[in-house]
């Protein structure tokens, strides 16, 4: 159980935005991981979480709270108390196109302006 004002499920690609800005981990984006990062834990043992391939998450909202699903910025839907949002990774992949290859070159530049 965790009480916090949200929570962000992300892949290794999106580890080094909202996820790391909500104290979640750089993850390496070879790595088939969900990261599990909570917004503004009501308590300090609330951390982000990394789960391996394979993994089922299940989310569901506590209550009667009114809560908004977002998926990337883009889709909104509202969640009713009670009501459980489900993730796993795919076994479909998706190739991105990078013409800097060098990930920790990139982080490091983001890290440090």
């Amino acid at each position: 159980l965790v009480k916090s004002d949200g929570i962000i499920v992300s892949t290794p690609t999106g580890s080094t935005s909202y996820s790391l800005a909500a104290g979640g981990p750089i993850v390496d984006p070879s790595a088939s991981v969900f990261v599990i990062s909570p917004v503004a834990p009501y308590g300090i043992s609330s951390r982000p979480i990394v789960t391996g391939n394979g993994s089922v998450i299940e989310l569901t909202v506590e209550g009667e709270r009114r809560c908004i699903l977002v998926i990337d910025g883009q889709v909104r839907h509202a969640l009713s108390g009670r009501e459980t949002v489900t993730f796993s990774l795919s076994e479909k992949k998706a190739s991105f196109v990078s013409l800097d290859h060098d990930f920790y070159r990139r982080i490091r530049t983001k890290l440090t302006g």
